[in-house]
C-alpha cells in the first residue's frame, strides 16, 4: 500500500500519485491505491537513524496569509484576518523571477481559510499562528523552529534554479511598521536551522524545485528542510490553485489527526503517515471530482528521510 521512490535525473519531475494504473479501470491513479513517498537521495535514508528525535505533542508554527499589497485593508486596522475581504485574489501560489526590487504579488484569499481550518482540526491551543503582518521572515527566524512537530507555510513561492539557496517563500512584505526590509524565507535560511518535525509543509508554488546535482537530487527550498532534520516535507512540482491546495492541505492534517479514518492501512513511519494522509486527501479530490485535472490535484509530493 506504500511505494518509496528514490528517482533520478527527469524522473525528479514526475508526479508519480497521478501515473495511470491499466489494471485499474476503476481507480486509474496510482495514489488510489498506494500512498507515494520520495526519497531525494539513497544516502537520506540510510545516514541518519530511524530513531532520531521527533517533537512532541502536536505543536504547529502555522504561517499563512501574508500582506503583499499596501492597499491591503488589514494594514492599519486589526480584527478577524480570516474574514477580511481580499483586495487582489490570486489563483496560484507563486511568483515569476523580476528584476524589480518587489515582485507583483496578489493576496491568497484561501490560505487565510487554510490556516483556520488546520487550526481548528490541531486546537488553538497547539498552534501559534502568523499571519497578516506578523507573517514575516524576522517573525519566523526569531523562533526556535526545533520546538514545532509541524511546520507549515502558505505563501506564494520564488524558485531560483541556478543559486538554488535563494529559493524561497515569499512572506509579508509590508507590516503594522510599513514595508518589510527582507520578505524572503531562503532555502539558506532553513539550513542554519534544525528541525525535529514530523512534517514541514511548503504550500506554495515549485517549492520541490531547484538545482538539479547528480547523486542528490534536486537541491532547494525541501531539500534544505530534509537535510536539517525534517522527517518529512511536502512540497510541489508546479504551481498550485490557492483554492484547491487549501482544500487539500485541510484533508490531509485531518487524516494526520484523525488516522482511523484513513482508506489506506497504518504503518509507524513518521514521514509515511505524512504519505498516507496526503493520499487520502488527493483521494477525496477525485470522490468529489472524478474528472478534476491532475494539474489541480496532484501538484505536491511527499518527501521523506530518515524513515
Amino acid at each position: 500500500h506504500e511505494l518509496i521512490l528514490i528517482p533520478d535525473e527527469f524522473l525528479h519531475y514526475v508526479p508519480f500519485a497521478a501515473l495511470l494504473d491499466p489494471e485499474r479501470s476503476d481507480h486509474p491513479y496510482v495514489v488510489q491505491s498506494f500512498a507515494v513517498a520520495e526519497a531525494p537521495a539513497l544516502r537520506f535514508l540510510g545516514d541518519r537513524q530511524a530513531t532520531a528525535a521527533v517533537a512532541s505533542g502536536t505543536r504547529m508554527l502555522l504561517v499563512a496569509d501574508p500582506i503583499y499589497g499596501a492597499d491591503d485593508p488589514r494594514l492599519g486596522a486589526r480584527g478577524d484576518r480570516a474574514s477580511a475581504p481580499a483586495t487582489s485574489p490570486s489563483e496560484h501560489r507563486g511568483v515569476l523571477p523580476t528584476a524589480h526590487a518587489e515582485p507583483d504579488l496578489a493576496r491568497l484569499e484561501s490560505s487565510a481559510r487554510e490556516a483556520a481550518q488546520i487550526r481548528d482540526l490541531l486546537g488553538e491551543q497547539n498552534v501559534e499562528l502568523l499571519e497578516g503582518e506578523g507573517a514575516t521572515r524576522d517573525a519566523v527566524l526569531d523562533r526556535d523552529l526545533s520546538r514545532y512537530r509541524f511546520i507549515h507555510v502558505a505563501s506564494h513561492g520564488l524558485i531560483d534554479s541556478e543559486i538554488p539557496q535563494l529559493s524561497a517563500l515569499i512572506l509579508s512584505t509590508r507590516d503594522q511598521a510599513g514595508l518589510v526590509s527582507d520578505p524572503y524565507l531562503r532555502a539558506a535560511d532553513l539550513l542554519t536551522r534544525t528541525f525535529h518535525a514530523q512534517a514541514i509543509v511548503l504550500s506554495a508554488c515549485d517549492t520541490a524545485l531547484g538545482k538539479e546535482y547528480r547523486t542528490e537530487g534536486i537541491v532547494g527550498l525541501r531539500y534544505a528542510a530534509l537535510a536539517r532534520g525534517a522527517r518529512a516535507v511536502v512540497a510541489s512540482l508546479w504551481p498550485v490553485s490557492d483554492g484547491v491546495a487549501a482544500t487539500l492541505m485541510v484533508n490531509m492534517y485531518r487524516g494526520l489527526v484523525a488516522p482511523e479514518a484513513s482508506t489506506l492501512p497504518r504503518g509507524s513511519s513518521d514521514g509515511l503517515e505524512v504519505a498516507r494522509a496526503l493520499a487520502d486527501a488527493m483521494r477525496q479530490a477525485l470522490e468529489r471530482s472524478p474528472s478534476l485535472d491532475p494539474a489541480l490535484w496532484a501538484p505536491f509530493t511527499v518527501y521523506v528521510a530518515g524513515d
